[in-house]
């Protein structure tokens, strides 16, 4: 699951333990499925691309806590088409 794009950059990111092991879990759990193990940066791509298509509302957030809100509110209502709800 290589990402192939060319226009791709490289980000490092800093994550604790239990972080990677959830990373690794889903990788894992994956294979074990029957499918292809993605990279960590796979998943995190896919989480990234999730994220863009429900634009939450990231407006006056001021630490990680509240970022983390704004995106549970965002999952539950799902992703925006046209800028709309």
């Amino acid at each position: 699951m290589r990402n192939q794009n060319k226009n791709s950059l490289e980000a490092n990111i800093g994550l604790n333990r239990k972080q990677i092991s959830f990373l690794d879990k889903i990788a894992r759990e994956i294979r074990f499925s029957g499918g292809r193990k993605p990279s960590r940066s796979s998943i995190v791509r896919t989480f990234t691309k999730i994220a863009m298509l429900l634009k939450p509302d990231v407006s006056g957030i001021r630490s990680e806590k509240e970022f983390e809100k704004r995106f549970f509110q965002a999952f539950k209502i799902g992703p925006k088409k046209d800028g709309k709800k």
